[in-house]
């Protein structure tokens, strides 16, 4: 009989959930098991060099090993996504999984670190240092630590400070609410409330 998509995503979380997953999943690429039901997440040294560095840093999750698994395109974890019936959660999760490590690949300094912080939280851009350290081999250490203690500020302008100074609500304050915030996000999050409504 055919098994559903959701019972293979709860059989296929407790086989990346493992010790070891590496060696099942070696096991099921040779003996050509994987090919049925999941042709995409065939990348099995990257999964065997995250597990060890989850060894170093963190937990194992399922979700940042299966994204070890799969080439690094948002296309391929739509495919997964769709055959797995995951659940919105878990599919927004793994569509950005497989693209942060290329959008910290040069970014690991620690002021773009923090947009990327801001843009993503702080989970999603320490799962892609491990992605990105499993893939490349590079150091994240310092970033890590970063992405650790870092907690993004909140922007500190609001509606009501626009309607203070005589702005509309409508498409015209949140462009300039946008503006505002993208400069303030460049100058390295430091701008006070003050500065930004001089800005």
């Amino acid at each position: 009989p055919q098994l559903s998509a959701e019972r293979v995503w709860s059989e296929t979380k407790k086989l990346l959930l493992a010790e070891n997953p590496a060696k099942v999943w070696q096991l099921m690429v040779a003996q050509g098991v994987l090919a049925h039901f999941m042709p995409e997440a065939h990348d099995v040294a990257r999964l065997e060099k995250m597990v060890v560095l989850e060894k170093q840093y963190t937990e194992g999750t399922a979700l940042r090993r299966l994204a070890a698994l799969l080439e690094p395109n948002p296309a391929i974890a739509d495919k997964v996504t769709v055959r797995l019936h995951l659940s919105n959660r878990e599919a927004e999760t793994l569509w950005l999984l497989v693209q942060l490590p290329s959008l910290l690949h040069s970014k690991l300094d620690p002021v773009p670190l923090r947009r990327l912080i801001y843009t993503h939280g702080n989970e999603a851009v320490r799962d892609g240092l491990l992605l990105l350290a499993a893939r490349d081999g590079v150091a994240i250490n310092a970033a890590w630590q970063l992405a650790q203690d870092w907690q993004a500020p909140n922007f500190p302008l609001r509606g009501e400070d626009m309607i203070a100074l005589g702005i509309k609500p409508g498409p015209e304050m949140g462009a300039v609410l946008k503006a505002v915030e993208t400069w303030w996000i460049e100058a390295d999050f430091h701008p006070t409330k003050a500065e930004c409504l001089t800005a």
